[in-house]
């Protein structure tokens, strides 16, 4: 029993081993991939969007509207 337990935890081991290089090899493509990105040209700058028209602040149609979406999906998931 104890040669399979010894050999349990030395393919454990080794899979939790592969793992973390494969993961560890995986963190440094993303940044090497972000700074060759920010290399190339600095990320664009998304101007502000205007409001959506008749939506201002928290009215209490919008509120309401809201709340009856709720009620009803909770009625109907039952």
């Amino acid at each position: 029993m104890t040669g399979v337990l010894g050999e349990g935890v030395r393919l454990m081991l080794a899979g939790m081993g592969v793992v973390f290089v494969l993961l560890t090899l995986l963190v440094l493509a993303v940044k090497g991939m972000s700074r060759l990105a920010l290399a190339v040209g600095p990320p664009a700058l998304v101007p502000d969007a205007p409001a959506a028209p008749g939506v201002e602040g928290s009215g209490t149609a919008l509120i309401a509207a809201i709340t009856a979406a709720v009620a009803a999906y909770r009625r109907d998931a039952r």
